[in-house]
């Protein structure tokens, strides 16, 4: 892969040479496969993110133990990996003692192009515009004949009306059959906003509304959060499933099957 990306390979199109040159972005995978593609500890055990070098507690369950990652403030959290300190702990670690999670080498670090941090990614772990965003930003990035590609995503499984809208208003062209977002998922957001909502209002409504503040004025504006959350909501959890995707560069055309 380094000799196609320094060297590239020679392509002829209509009588013209071309040469191509190939390099490694993103790579996707679900959290058993990242562990043995990277060379470390599996998602319940120690120092299992790659991100962070945060370790994890492992606390009782039942009749047995679990692996959970409590929330830090800011002056508490560890610190960040960096292409260059996995490189090192990839070095020091192995099978008997594991350095911040990793247990030797990983082939994706001798890839010139690719950046284990940040080209690192997992089924889920974003949803669907996030990622859209992604894909425009490489689109700039990288124009054909002086072009910037434009960006397709086609759905096979449907796509929410609300998600098709969100992905529309980015500028991407939104294929497949649009349907609304399922009822009882909707009333299931509403539930769990209002009672969001009330135990916020629990914190406030201990004596008489002294400070004159506007009721109505609060209900609409819970009101607009509450449809936003379910806005965002419906796109993560609603279409999080169907986000199995590939990218074709296709003329000017960046096609993300759904």
């Amino acid at each position: 892969m380094n000799t196609i990306y320094n060297d590239g390979v020679e392509v002829t199109i209509e009588e013209e040479t071309y040469t191509v040159k190939l390099s490694v972005l993103c790579c996707i995978t679900d959290l058993p496969a990242k562990a043995e593609t990277l060379n470390m500890s599996y998602f319940n055990g120690e120092y299992a993110c790659i991100t962070c070098t945060e370790p994890g507690l492992t606390v009782a369950q039942g009749k047995g133990h679990t692996k959970c990652f409590p929330y830090r403030n800011a002056e508490s959290r560890y610190s960040r990996h960096s292409d260059e300190s996995i490189i090192i702990n990839m070095n020091e670690g192995s099978n008997i003692k594991r350095s911040k999670g990793f247990k030797g080498m990983s082939e994706l670090a001798n890839l010139q192009s690719y950046n284990i941090v940040d080209g690192q990614g997992q089924y889920g772990e974003r949803d669907l515009v996030k990622q859209a965003e992604d894909y425009i930003l490489c689109a700039e990035k990288h124009p054909l004949r002086f072009r910037v590609p434009k960006v397709h995503f086609i759905f096979y499984n449907q796509v929410t009306i609300p998600m098709a809208e969100a992905l529309e208003k980015l500028g991407i062209g939104v294929w497949g059959e649009r349907v609304i977002v399922e009822r009882d998922i909707e009333e299931k957001l509403v539930d769990f906003s209002a009672m969001m909502d009330d135990s916020n209002d629990d914190d406030d409504d201990d004596g008489d509304d002294s400070d004159g503040d506007d009721d109505d004025g609060l209900n609409s504006e819970k009101k607009q959060i509450c449809e936003e959350k379910i806005q965002s909501t419906a796109h993560r959890g609603h279409t999080i499933s169907e986000e199995k995707s590939g990218s074709k560069l296709n003329n000017t055309k960046i096609v993300i099957k759904i």
